[in-house]
């Protein structure tokens, strides 16, 4: 049986200067990543809900000149972060905030 991911979307992965284009989903125990161009080195990658420390909507550039407003900031318990720049980005916030994971 093939798992169904809760929510599922395209979207881009930005750690530090590094971008790379994907789909992000999130399923009951995790959040998967995975890129478009698996050579680049930037995933995939499975995070476990229960890892998640905090997840906020963020803004990509200055606070003068924001670049992507809708972004969140997925930050784990040993400090990796990880943002995502996808559209409805506060839905996917309010998903991960109640971290149902089991």
């Amino acid at each position: 049986m093939l798992l169904q991911p809760i929510k599922s979307s395209f979207a881009t992965l930005q750690r530090g200067a590094s971008r790379s284009d994907g789909r992000i989903s999130i399923f009951d125990s995790e959040v998967y990543w995975e890129p478009h161009n698996k050579d680049f080195g930037l995933g995939p990658y499975r995070l476990a809900r229960q890892d998640v420390a905090s997840v906020s909507r963020k803004n990509i550039g200055t606070l003068e000149k924001p670049v992507y407003t809708e972004a969140f900031l997925l930050r784990l318990n040993n400090d990796d972060t990880y943002e995502f720049i996808l559209c409805e980005s506060e839905s996917w916030v309010n998903l991960l905030a109640t971290n149902d994971a089991k």
